[in-house]
């Protein structure tokens, strides 16, 4: 998939390794065996059928400087809102379409309420997970707090 391309534009979905090396702006991500699948009325019946699905969130990361220690504490800010985005038709494992494979499209608020949420233990689950990677990423350097220079008494800070 091309990395500047969501809502699903651009994703190839295949069974082998592209033939060819990725061009720089394409990243590769690995199929999802077993999916996290949700009950939905499917178009044709009215029936409930599996749909391959994901809970999408929105965070906030921030990075404040302790002006006396220059100690630096991250802040992270998750949305209370949820929503799970499903595939247009019903799951099956075989089958490579864009409407079996691809969930980019939120149809479902998951509400604090959310029987799913509450079920799945989602806010400790997403806030631990959301943690451990900001943590990895901070402590290997590849997130860094780059707080704008300030000037107190003619020198910089």
């Amino acid at each position: 998939k091309k990395v500047n391309q969501n809502g699903g534009r651009a994703v190839e979905v295949r069974h082998d390794l592209p033939p060819q090396a990725l061009e720089s702006d394409e990243q590769l991500q690995a199929h999802v065996p077993r999916p996290l699948l949700f009950p939905k009325p499917s178009l044709s019946d009215g029936k409930e059928r599996p749909h391959k699905c994901h809970v999408k969130t929105y965070q906030w990361i921030g990075c404040t400087r302790d002006p006396v220690t220059d100690a630096i504490s991250w802040q992270l800010y998750i949305h209370d809102l949820y929503y799970l985005a499903t595939a247009d038709k019903p799951f099956d494992p075989n089958d490579l379409t864009d409407q079996v494979q691809i969930t980019t499209m939120r149809t479902h608020r998951l509400y604090n309420n959310h029987p799913w949420r509450i079920q799945w233990g989602l806010e400790e689950k997403i806030r631990e997970r959301i943690e451990t990677v900001l943590r990895r990423a901070i402590e290997g350097g590849k997130l860094q707090c780059n707080l704008p220079s300030t000037e107190e008494n003619g020198t910089t800070k």
